[in-house]
């Protein structure tokens, strides 16, 4: 896989709302390990809608990685 363009990668799925607090705008989360990931939107935005439709409450994720 080549590097994203911009450095912008996409997640999307559901959030538990006891975790929900914790991420807001300008805080830092380290994975110990690989995160699924997608250079599509489009693709993440399908995970969001698979969450929807179990009735978890949604969340799309854009990872920027330095390059």
């Amino acid at each position: 896989m080549q590097f994203p363009k911009d450095g912008v990668l996409w997640r999307g799925g559901g959030l538990p709302g006891e975790y929900r607090d914790f991420f807001h705008v300008g805080v830092k989360y380290r994975v110990p390990g690989f995160l699924a990931t997608s250079l599509s939107s489009d693709v993440a935005n399908n995970f969001c809608c698979a969450a929807y439709n179990r009735g978890d409450p949604r969340v799309l994720w854009r990872v920027e990685l330095d390059p």
